[in-house]
């Protein structure tokens, strides 16, 4: 009887792993997305010099280059954190979070990388064409690159205030499991 019943309590090995184990396939996730991050200005290397407009977009791939080097550092940081952060009962939770506020963290980055693009075009047409400062705050739609910065700011404070939130959740059940 003992023999038929063992492999059915086999499972156990599957939920330890889950419960024990649950920070690697996130690990993995986040070491996935920073590698996209560090390999993604290769790639436009490769399309653009094999278009020959390699010098037309030379700036433009400066940008992009160094938004993808700081969302690479921002992942592979996180990454690590994420390591450490097994103190608690409520280990999906935290990750979780973490996960929210670093997707948060990135997308901030981006929408001030957009910004920081669009103001390089709009200042580098204006200087091609001759125009004033005047007419470059028209052409640019009142300060439109104002509205990027700002908005990034809020994603990233958004994004944390939500973690924060769920975390505080993890800490009460963690509290009053007790």
């Amino acid at each position: 009887m003992r023999k038929i019943v063992k492999p059915i309590f086999q499972i156990r090995y599957y939920l330890n792993f889950l419960d024990n184990g649950i920070h690697k396939p996130f690990f993995w996730v986040y070491m996935l997305i920073s590698i996209l991050h560090l390999i993604s200005p290769i790639l436009v290397i490769i399309t653009t010099y094999s278009d020959n407009s390699f010098g037309e977009v030379l700036p433009f791939y400066i940008i992009i280059t160094y938004a993808m080097w700081l969302n690479f550092s921002l992942w592979s940081i996180r990454m690590l954190e994420l390591e450490e952060n097994n103190s608690n009962d409520f280990i999906a939770t935290k990750i979780f979070s973490h996960f929210i506020k670093t997707l948060g963290e990135s997308i901030g980055l981006w929408l001030i990388m957009f910004s920081v693009v669009g103001l390089y075009l709009f200042i580098s047409f204006a200087w091609s064409d001759g125009m004033i400062w005047h007419e470059l705050s028209f052409l640019y739609q009142q300060g439109e690159f104002v509205l990027y910065f700002i908005s990034s700011f809020f994603v990233i404070i958004f994004s944390r205030f939500i973690a924060e939130q769920i975390n505080v959740f993890s800490d009460i059940a963690n509290n009053t499991k007790r």
